[in-house]
């Protein structure tokens, strides 16, 4: 176990590094800061590279730092100025560790589907980004696939707001929107709009055993030529003033629908 109280460290600045998506791509390494983060992807067996800690932690979190280090990990004690140069959480609990990027090919998941898919296209916001995908676990979906210019999945935001669900399910990036979801038609999804301009009201609707959910941009919605390959499009009543639903509430209430309601 070594000891780094320099911002300068090269193995410092690398970690900090990885704040940005660029880096974290290059080196296909995450950061994930926290207890309950880190003991979550050591349970769904991602392997760690470094586990970075400040001596006053408790000891659940000192005998999690053993866990890694066992396992391969490089064990840095540090002190507060320098973790918290490094952190990105308001009142850390002074452990994070980098590991490995998750990695899922999207050919390997055509080749055993799940019934319900979610594909967001352009999606923006980190927080609902996490939250769909904490969602997308507890209502059963198989899969999340994001568009080209959709945010990142391993940033900072998403992975709190996730809670763990991110290595629940399988999460594809990047994913070229018209041939993935003529893909899923040709393998007998019906693909179906979240829009506030959809034919149906939610409790209406008729879903199939296999669905592909399609939730938009937060700003603009879903784009045209997205729209023009879904089968329906189904629209939450506002019964309020409010002009639109947040899209992770959108997203939370059709995924539990589809999930309830498939084969009705």
């Amino acid at each position: 176990m070594k000891k780094i109280i320099s911002r300068q460290n090269e193995t410092i600045k690398r970690i900090k590094s990885l704040e940005k998506r660029k880096y974290r791509e290059k080196n296909a390494e995450i950061i994930l800061e926290g207890y309950r983060l880190i003991k979550d992807a050591v349970e769904s067996g991602l392997k760690f590279k470094t586990v970075l800690f400040v001596d006053s932690i408790d000891e659940t979190k000192i005998s999690l730092v053993g866990t890694l280090s066992a396992s391969g990990a490089e064990a840095i004690e540090t002190d507060f100025p320098v973790f918290e140069h490094i952190s990105e959480t308001i009142g850390s609990q002074g452990l994070l560790a980098v590991a490995e990027m998750p990695s899922t090919k999207l050919k390997e998941i055509m080749e055993d589907l799940p019934e319900l898919i979610i594909f967001l296209d352009c999606l923006q916001d980190p927080g609902n980004l996490g939250t769909i995908i904490r969602t997308a676990d507890a209502a059963g979906a198989g899969l999340v696939a994001l568009s080209s210019g959709s945010v990142d999945a391993y940033n900072a935001k998403v992975l709190r707001s996730a809670m763990g669900s991110i290595f629940h399910i399988p999460v594809i990036q990047k994913v070229h929107g018209i041939q993935f979801l003529e893909e899923l038609k040709n393998h007998g999804y019906n693909i179906i709009a979240a829009d506030i301009n959809g034919a149906k009201p939610y409790g209406e609707m008729s879903y199939g055993k296999k669905n592909c959910l399609v939730i938009g941009n937060e700003g603009s919605g879903i784009r045209n030529e997205i729209l023009d390959i879904c089968d329906q499009s189904v629209k939450i009543p506002i019964i309020g003033r409010a002009e639109s639903l947040n899209a992770a509430v959108a997203a939370g209430i059709l995924m539990y629908d589809m999930a309830l309601r498939k084969n009705c």
